[in-house]
């Protein structure tokens, strides 16, 4: 009961507060982050990420930043726990964005991405172990997949598209949720397809379909 009246006390705060509008100018900016391999992004951010086996992990990495002029302080790049990145505009204030809030970044090494509400992620040249997590209508393409196991879940109306190749893709796909990963050329894939979106894998040796929306998934390379 408590939480609930903390809520409706902080809503009723919002309501008064002033929405701030978003001028519609781009400023971009460079900011240095800890260091972090887990990528949670929320809100209508677009984030473009980059994984360079090369590149050599330190204690810090940058990241660009960009968005309205005037409300770039309400643009979350705050890491936490477990070297996780989180992305999102700022809950507790009303914000009005006119420009998409986007972040881009070059990383060493990326090993789970979530992306939730209208967000839209591009992902390339992740390699080794990545688990992606999809919700709401969140958009997430992986290009140049190179030897990568992936294990993902898609839910609601969330949108995936896969290129690249790697030994296992795991899906646990459920709503309305698409998946597209005809270009992914996997050794081996299990799907548990539970809801009503179409999946497209793409299978050069076994492949194990299960759940009630088994007779969606296709399988089809190229």
């Amino acid at each position: 009961m408590l939480a609930g009246v903390r809520r409706v006390a902080l809503l009723s705060s919002l309501a008064l507060a002033c929405t701030l509008r978003g001028d519609g100018g781009l400023l971009e900016e460079e900011r240095t982050l800890a260091y972090f391999d887990v990528v949670e992004v929320f809100d209508e951010f677009a984030v473009t990420l980059r994984v360079d086996a090369g590149a050599v992990a330190g204690e810090t990495q940058l990241v660009e930043v960009r968005g309205d002029t005037n409300a770039m302080d309400r643009l979350f790049t705050q890491v936490h726990a477990e070297a996780t990145l989180s992305i999102n505009v700022d809950p507790n204030h009303l914000t009005s964005l006119t420009t998409t809030p986007s972040l881009s970044a070059r990383l060493p090494a990326l090993t789970r991405v979530y992306a939730t509400d209208a967000s839209v992620v591009q992902i390339s040249g992740a390699g080794e172990a990545l688990a992606l997590e999809l919700h709401g209508d969140a958009t997430l393409t992986l290009r140049e997949a190179d030897a990568v196991a992936l294990d993902v879940i898609a839910a609601d109306a969330a949108a995936l598209t896969l290129a690249g190749a790697g030994p296992t893709l795991t899906l646990a796909v459920s709503g309305a949720a698409t998946v597209d990963a005809r270009r992914f050329a996997a050794a081996a894939v299990i799907v548990d397809a539970q809801g009503d979106g179409e999946i497209v894998v793409c299978s050069t040796g076994a492949a194990q379909i299960d759940g009630p929306g088994a007779a969606r998934v296709v399988q089809r390379c190229g």
